[in-house]
């Protein structure tokens, strides 16, 4: 708050007629469904894929924030497809602040026998 004085030279600006309050911005919020949700199974389709990068993001059943997913945690092929259905383990990383996918499974529309 000293700042914005200083700069107005220890005048209030015009028009304003209460005090100034300034926030700071701290850490990431915790998304308070994400958190909840380390360690569970959960279904979804495969938002955006970048094979040459080898990560994209799975838009999840029931959940509203895209959640990141890496190709170390495929276990039955070595890359995704667009809008193929998945199945995964959800893991929360806290310094970022949202889900990441521990195992990723991939469904397949049909079954041969």
């Amino acid at each position: 708050a000293r700042i914005a004085v200083e700069d107005f030279h220890g005048q209030s600006p015009a028009g304003l007629t209460s005090p100034m309050s300034v926030r700071f911005a701290g850490p990431k919020q915790k998304d308070q469904a994400g958190d909840k949700l380390d360690g569970a199974w959960m279904s979804g389709i495969v938002k955006v894929w970048y094979p040459d990068r080898g990560f994209g993001f799975v838009s999840a059943d029931g959940y509203t924030a895209d959640v990141f997913a890496y190709r170390d945690a495929l276990s039955d092929t070595t890359t995704l497809e667009v809008g193929a259905p998945v199945i995964f383990q959800a893991e929360w990383n806290a310094s970022k602040a949202q889900l990441s996918t521990l195992i990723i499974i991939g469904l397949r529309e049909s079954v041969e026998s």
